[in-house]
């Protein structure tokens, strides 16, 4: 092999390709699809020589996205709204009525289901813009389970746990009876953030209501704000165990036991990528960029470590994103810790290989940088970039 023709390979796990585009003036794109976790070795060689930096030795993660089939299904779920009586609590023998509003294009892709004690049938009724009224009359007091899907995705709080009681005389129905709760806070939550509910007394007339909420018997602290005459907002926080109380009663349906899901890490969703993770060469600024937009607030954090700990700048270059430059003063590898909310973020800690930076007169100077050296996800496109000024691919 001759000083102009380049030779790059890959080992791992399981057997990957690597796909060149070359994107001209010498600069190549090449990018892999690794189907297993594990680290990988991509070797990369001018003249039988390897490149400053390779081998490099990228860190596969289990994939942590969905396609973006499945991708778009969540976001289109994740608008849904469904609120009402039906999916708290009823009556046997009597209609059990909730609202399902989806501000999506795809309201046809909805899918309800029902299970409990008895076979019951849900009756959905176009309301028009994407609202349905769903209602259904259960014949047997328990717990039913109601399924609502959009594109096979489950909707917020799905699957709703609506708690059938005996069948109420309507003959002379006591004050808690009349008492009403309805929001999202009876439902779900996420851990950590505050939920809402609403109490509504203005059918049961004057009396004494108590909200009582806990978590593990630890009683928690609620707020309320009126909304209007015998109307209560009442919000709380964390897993808990929601009583309402009307003239020391509970009111129908209470207990309440919302479904709290864990709070997803925002680290997980920062991405780190640039030359600077990679490589680079001693005495010379090198640089990569921390990208926050995915991730909601949080606090960022980084430090650069090695043979002798260089000199740091940062700057702002779009919302959410970050570009670091560091100038190494000696040789060596080097660690750099990208932490967000104190969790290192994917990839964290990154290793890069500082070299001399000296190559032979005749020989093309030939970098190598880019995401996919460094981190990347199962069943995922992985790219790094290669640089060769006026060298050709044609032989690869």
């Amino acid at each position: 092999m001759n000083a102009n023709m380049l030779d790059f390979s890959i080992d791992g796990p399981v057997s990957v390709q690597l796909a060149p585009k070359d994107l001209g003036k010498g600069k190549y794109e090449v990018s892999y699809i690794p189907t297993a976790p594990g680290i990988y070795t991509i070797s990369i060689k001018l003249g039988g020589q390897a490149v400053p930096g390779a081998p490099f030795k990228p860190k596969i993660l289990e994939s942590r996205k969905p396609s973006s089939q499945k991708k778009d299904s969540c976001e289109q779920a994740s608008k849904v709204k469904v609120y009402g009586d039906g999916i708290v609590t009823g009556y046997c023998n009597q209609r059990c009525v909730f609202t399902v509003d989806c501000p999506t294009m795809n309201a046809n892709m909805l899918d309800f289901s029902i299970d409990g004690p008895v076979s019951v049938q849900l009756a959905p009724k176009d309301l028009g813009n994407g609202k349905y009224e769903v209602s259904y009359i259960p014949t047997a007091p328990g717990i039913y389970t109601i399924n609502i899907k959009l594109g096979g995705q489950a909707v917020p709080g799905a699957p709703f746990k609506p708690k059938i009681l005996e069948s109420r005389k309507p003959s002379s129905p006591s004050k808690k009876d009349k008492v009403k709760v309805f929001g999202s806070g009876l439902v779900s939550g996420e851990c950590g953030k505050t939920s809402k509910f609403v109490v509504d007394t203005s059918e049961s007339g004057p009396g004494k209501l108590d909200v009582s909420i806990t978590d593990s018997g630890k009683k928690l602290t609620s707020t309320t704000k009126s909304l209007k005459t015998n109307q209560l907002e009442v919000s709380n926080s964390d897993q808990c165990n929601i009583e309402v109380y009307f003239e020391g009663n509970h009111i129908p349906g209470s207990p309440f036991k919302p479904k709290i899901e864990k709070a997803m890490n925002p680290a997980a969703a920062v991405e780190v990528c640039g030359e600077g993770i990679v490589q680079g060469e001693n005495g010379k600024p090198v640089s990569f960029v921390i990208d926050t937009s995915k991730a909601g607030k949080g606090t960022l954090a980084y430090d650069i470590s090695g043979p002798i700990k260089p000199q740091t700048t940062f700057k702002e270059i779009a919302p959410g994103k970050v570009e670091v430059t560091y100038v190494p003063r000696l040789t060596g590898v080097y660690t750099i810790a990208v932490t967000y909310d104190r969790n290192n973020v994917p990839g964290s800690p990154f290793k890069p290989k500082i070299s001399k930076g000296h190559q032979p007169k005749h020989e093309p100077k030939v970098k190598v940088y880019g995401r996919g050296l460094s981190c990347a996800n199962v069943g995922q496109t992985a790219a790094f970039i290669i640089e060769t000024g006026s060298l050709s691919l044609e032989n690869i």
